[in-house]
């Protein structure tokens, strides 16, 4: 007795290279991997690292630091200088924009390379130690016990963008104590305005480093005045 088998046939969309049959799941994932592999970085803007990728930026305050109007007593004190944030926002790496009052937003792919606050407090110690003012100038993690302590307070630093290309805003309150006789010197607020020539991160950094030689041009010679009514 001769008996004959039925062989089924292959699924609609599957395919047979002699004897290995592959299922049409496996053969669509392959084919996707491959199509993947072969697409350049840039066609998919924000997964791969090209053009889109991220970007930390330094806050730079070119300039002219200036020498100290001469001051005997002034020059045997020690200075250390001190930056804080004044909320939580600002005390992070975020590069920061506003397209309406009181909104911030974090630009996605760009951010300050170390916190603002700390790195204005960084810039002010170096201009005010390169005018030769006192005797020594230090930031606060140097550890040392100053004569005199300058506490800066970063208020506002974003990217307003009303109008055509907005304006960077800075702001911070500096507080100048008498570390040894814990006693309060001096007080002051600055607000500097400067215009961005692009709506973007990087015209707003650029923005940021005019608007930070500024208020360094006014804080020194004002903390070297205060620091001599003593």
């Amino acid at each position: 007795m001769i008996r004959v088998r039925s062989k089924r046939l292959p699924p609609s969309g599957s395919f047979i290279d002699g004897p290995d049959k592959a299922r049409p799941t496996t053969t669509r994932r392959l084919l996707l991997r491959t199509s993947l592999a072969l697409l350049p970085a840039a066609g998919l803007p924000g997964c791969f690292g090209g053009a889109a990728g991220h970007t930390w930026w330094e806050l730079e305050a070119p300039g002219d630091a200036g020498s100290a109007e001469p001051h005997a007593a002034r020059a045997t004190l020690s200075l250390v200088v001190e930056g804080v944030a004044a909320g939580a926002l600002l005390d992070g790496a975020a590069l920061l924009y506003s397209s309406s009052p009181g909104m911030r937003s974090p630009y996605q792919h760009a951010s300050w390379a170390e916190r603002p606050a700390a790195r204005l407090a960084r810039l002010a110690q170096r201009r005010l130690q390169a005018r030769g003012g006192f005797r020594d100038v230090a930031t606060a993690d140097s550890g040392i016990a100053p004569d005199l302590l300058l506490t800066l307070t970063l208020e506002q630093l974003h990217h307003d963008l009303s109008g055509a290309s907005g304006r960077l805003k800075l702001a911070l309150s500096a507080v100048l104590i008498d570390w040894r006789g814990r006693r309060l010197m001096a007080t002051r607020a600055f607000a500097i305005e400067e215009p961005v020539a692009s709506a973007d991160a990087a015209g707003a950094v650029a923005a940021a480093g005019r608007a930070a030689a500024k208020l360094l041009d006014a804080l020194a010679p004002w903390v070297e005045s205060s620091a001599v009514q003593r």
